[in-house]
């Protein structure tokens, strides 16, 4: 199985690369001594494109793929790994919700905006009392005719204070249990009642700010800037297309498997990581089990392979 990059990311490694070596490393010592936002270096990976990497062309992004995107993410935290947390957030789990259950109206109004850099994307899910368990949060939204009223705390938010939009994950119905009852909205940087709690001082990554958000009767009449964005029923399709990709990637790895093509051990370890993977994916609260139990029934826990011919080779003729 091969899996070098193709040419295409090669080369954007090396521009990625030459960009984060000569533009972001540089700012990085001062941003990590005096705990400074990055912003110089956020801009210029804007001009670039580097904020908007997974978001289509028709919404203002460069429209790459998953590897090229950990590609530059990588690439910017040799450079400093403040930058790096913050670009990795922003294009990933601040944008990427919207791209995939926003509305066509929330992603005209907001990935454009964030494509371009001209705010950051931050992600408020974990709470004081809920963090591995996401799906037990207390963050209430409380529906009063045309609006929404948000209340509660979050808390180790990464780009909190200099965020301009942040996802915000609340219970709208608070008797249903688990993820059931939770949806997501969209709430501007600069909404009332929105307040920075304690800002953390951490042993690292010190340019990128992470804290406390404190949601105070927050609310919007604008329906169109701040709504329900993500159902439990879109997680659940979310997820259950993450495991149709590890399934397509079982059987890739499987039919070069069957074609004689060399498995290394690195492959060997891969198929037990995607075998985790997929527990891990129908594991979560209010998935699927029946969607797990017929799924680890197919795919049982794999053992490596066993060897015949030259070293490494699954068939005698190689």
């Amino acid at each position: 199985m091969n899996s070098d990059p193709a040419g295409a990311h090669l080369e954007l490694r090396q521009a990625v690369r030459e960009f984060a070596t000569a533009v972001i490393k540089p700012l990085a010592p001062r941003t990590d001594h005096e705990h400074r936002y990055p912003r110089e270096a956020l801009d210029a990976a804007a001009e670039l494109d580097l904020m908007g990497i997974l978001i289509p062309p028709e919404y203002g992004g460069a429209g790459l793929d998953h590897l090229a995107f950990a590609i530059c993410i990588e690439e910017i935290a040799t450079a400093c790994a403040s930058t790096a947390v913050l670009v990795d957030v922003h294009n990933s789990v601040a944008s990427e919700p919207i791209l995939l259950f926003g509305s066509e109206g929330q992603k005209r109004a907001w990935l454009p905006r964030l494509a371009r850099g001209e705010m950051l994307g931050a992600f408020a899910l974990t709470e004081p009392s809920s963090g591995s368990d996401a799906a037990s949060l207390k963050t209430s939204a409380k529906r009063y005719g045309e609006e929404f009223v948000l209340s509660g705390t979050k808390v180790f938010i990464t780009g909190v204070g200099e965020a301009g939009m942040y996802l915000v994950f609340a219970r709208t119905d608070p008797d249903q249990r688990g993820a059931a009852g939770v949806s997501c909205f969209i709430v501007p940087g600069d909404a009332p009642g929105l307040k920075v709690g304690q800002v953390f001082q951490k042993m690292g990554l010190n340019g990128s700010p992470t804290g406390e958000l404190v949601l105070e009767e927050v609310r919007e009449v604008n329906l169109q800037a701040f709504q329900q964005l993500h159902s439990y029923e879109s997680k659940t399709e979310f997820l259950q297309r993450q495991v149709v990709s590890t399934e397509e990637r079982y059987r890739n790895l499987f039919d070069q498997a069957s074609e004689g093509i060399v498995i290394a051990e690195a492959q060997d370890l891969e198929i037990l990581e995607l075998n985790q993977t997929a527990k891990r994916l129908l594991g979560i609260a209010g998935a699927d089990t029946n969607l797990l139990s017929s799924f680890c029934q197919i795919h049982p826990e794999p053992q490596p392979p066993p060897r015949s011919g030259p070293e490494g080779s699954l068939n005698p003729k190689l």
